[in-house]
């Protein structure tokens, strides 16, 4: 596990996997194998809370 942590970081990341299963919401979306208003919520929703972790991070870089 160590290695893996070592190796591939990102795989360690909240960031990463919330703007993966936003990428595949919205494939899954498009493509109609999932529909209605909660999937576009939960879509939303995952957006909204990677893109604050985002902002989150890069302001924590810039006030250190």
């Amino acid at each position: 596990m160590e290695t893996l942590k070592e190796n591939l970081p990102i795989l360690f990341s909240k960031k990463f996997w919330g703007l993966l299963a936003y990428i595949v919401l919205s494939y899954l979306q498009a493509k109609g194998f999932l529909g209605g208003e909660e999937i576009k919520h939960l879509a939303q929703l995952i957006a909204l809370s990677t893109g604050v972790g985002v902002v989150d991070s890069v302001a924590r870089k810039i006030g250190a």
